[in-house]
């Protein structure tokens, strides 16, 4: 049910995360599930139409820590001047995700955001995420499937 608050945990299988150099793990919300209003992102051979929001948690550090929460507006095509979220850093939750292979855990990232901070968002939304580094490679997740067909992530009521 979508509640008061949209909280996103994020699993990291990015094996470098561990190190100083910065990652963001941007949360796109399409949160009137229309394709044609919002921003385009694009990416790895996939895309998402259609994001109204962005929410990104910046990591930083070793051990990592969540620095920084934002959320971005896209208003005429493109993500406004992000909003700082207020809250200090806290840690990455380390090696307690899915398995990733050769034994190891991924890490979760979580990540929230007042439902009244998303202005125009129905009952039901569609959310992408992305994990991108300071040094630009970029991991993707569209779909529950993780490939360019997929069907979409939704979170929430239909009603």
């Amino acid at each position: 049910m979508f509640r008061a608050l949209l909280t996103f945990v994020l699993f990291s299988v990015c094996a470098s995360v561990a190190s100083a150099q910065p990652y963001d793990y941007n949360i796109y919300i399409d949160a009137d599930l229309r394709s044609t209003t919002g921003c385009t992102i694009t990416g790895g051979g996939q895309t998402f139409a259609g994001a109204d929001w962005r929410l990104t948690a910046r990591v930083t550090g070793s051990p990592p820590q969540v620095t920084a929460r934002n959320l971005s507006q896209c208003v005429g095509g493109t993500f406004q001047s992000a909003v700082a979220l207020p809250g200090g850093a806290y840690p990455v939750a380390r090696n307690v995700g899915v398995p990733v292979g050769g034994g190891a855990l991924a890490d979760a990232i979580e990540v929230a955001v007042s439902r009244a901070q998303i202005v125009g968002a129905n009952s039901l939304v569609r959310i992408g995420y992305t994990a991108e580094s300071a040094s630009g490679s970029l991991d993707i997740l569209f779909t529950t499937n993780g490939t360019a067909g997929g069907g979409p992530i939704l979170i929430g009521e239909q009603v």
